[in-house]
């Protein structure tokens, strides 16, 4: 069984794999650790059957906290379902993160831990035998291998600090012309993807799908045609080929330079619905109709004539629990309330430009087809409770 869950970055394995390194050496057994890093646990974009069970069954929670965690919305789901987990978590703070600039429900109220911190270590090493009752662990080991861990840990940011010297940042004139943040995340989006032509609707489908608000992509392609020969026309931005050569041939940089601007736009919506459910936004009934969406693993609804299909699966629904049919009837006020809190988007329209169709943010999917949903005990007794008036 996974005992250990280690929450952490592709882009941070290094530093994942020296932490697991120093559990392994002070007594923690492998099998009894979960971490992307190790061999057979191959993660890519979805939480996994496997991953949804080590988290299940985690009795202590590691995040490695780093600019690349922010960044992605898996990882900040990962720290969702471990925030309300409420088992014993460390955190683990790479340089750049401090109380200051920590992010979502992982705050400033949890302590950060730095692995070449002596005391740091202490604490982690702590914590872990306490909750693992681990009793054979010599203190001579310990202080061994933390020395050990402080060495390896120094020795990354040592690299990391050669790195840095060598592909230095993008200097502010390098990206002059570039001012806004609506130019910069659409930017950040066609280096990443090597492409210079773009349209708005793929802006818009990748926005949508690393969950990044408040950027105006037209207010972006107006501005970014301006640089050079480039061409802003049909809804499509067309890069000038000197500054997209530009923008490639030091791509590694460029990202690097924009990345903070596209992660202060970044927030998965997983977070909001968390917010609004605890600040008791949602009706009984509204609580009911997102109980008969996760029991069907509803991802995308309908609206105008799409919405008869939802309207009737609903109403079947509704009489098979034997609640009162007037839930079945308000499917248009409960669409509206996911669309006016923006729990959904856009996904298909009429041929008048009109949606009749909504998807459920990804990371919002991933919170409630969790076996794991937090609320769940919550809706099962709401269930209970109602009843067809008679």
């Amino acid at each position: 069984m996974k005992r250990i869950f280690i929450s952490h970055n592709t882009q941070d394995k290094t530093v994942a794999d020296i932490f697991v390194d120093f559990l392994i050496a002070v007594g923690v057994s492998r099998e009894e650790i979960f971490c992307s890093s190790l061999p057979g646990n191959n993660v890519m974009e979805n939480i996994t059957v496997e991953i949804r069970e080590s988290l299940d069954n985690s009795e202590i929670n590691v995040i490695i906290l780093s600019n690349y965690y922010y960044q992605s919305a898996y990882c900040l789901n990962e720290a969702g379902i471990i925030w309300y987990k409420q088992a014993s978590t460390i955190i683990i703070g790479l340089p750049e993160i401090t109380i200051n600039n920590m992010q979502g429900f992982i705050n400033k109220d949890y302590m950060i831990r730095h692995l070449n911190n002596s005391d740091d270590i202490y604490a982690i090493i702590d914590c872990i035998t306490k909750n693992l009752n681990l009793t054979n662990v010599s203190h001579q080991v310990i202080n061994t291998e933390a020395t050990k861990l402080i060495r390896k840990y120094n020795d990354f940011l040592d690299n990391k600090k050669i790195e840095f010297s060598n592909n230095r940042l993008i200097s502010n004139m390098d990206l002059a012309g570039i001012s806004t943040d609506d130019e910069k995340i659409i930017l950040y989006y066609m280096i990443t993807k090597g492409v210079r032509k773009t349209s708005k609707n793929d802006i818009l489908g990748w926005l949508q799908k690393k969950e990044i608000f408040n950027v105006d992509i037209n207010n972006g392609f107006d501005l970014i045609s301006s640089l050079g020969n480039s061409k802003y026309e049909n809804d499509c931005l067309e890069l000038d080929i000197t500054y997209f050569r530009k923008y490639t041939n030091q791509k590694d940089n460029y990202l690097i330079a924009l990345r903070p601007t596209v992660l202060n736009h970044c927030e998965p919506v997983s977070n909001k619905f968390i917010s609004l459910w605890e600040r008791n936004i949602f009706s009984d009934e509204f609580k009911l109709f997102l109980l008969y969406i996760i029991e069907n693993k509803i991802s995308k609804l309908g609206d105008r004539w799409k919405a008869n299909y939802e309207i009737n699966s609903l109403t079947v629904w509704v009489n098979e629990n034997s609640f009162p049919l007037s839930i079945a009837k308000k499917y248009g006020e409960y669409l509206n309330v996911l669309i006016i809190n923006k729990l959904v988007y856009e996904s298909e329209w009429t041929s008048y430009g009109n949606p009749r169709e909504y998807t459920i943010y990804d990371s919002l999917q991933v919170l409630l087809f969790d076996k794991k949903f937090p609320f769940y005990s919550e809706l099962q007794e709401l269930k209970k409770k109602i009843e067809i008036p008679f």
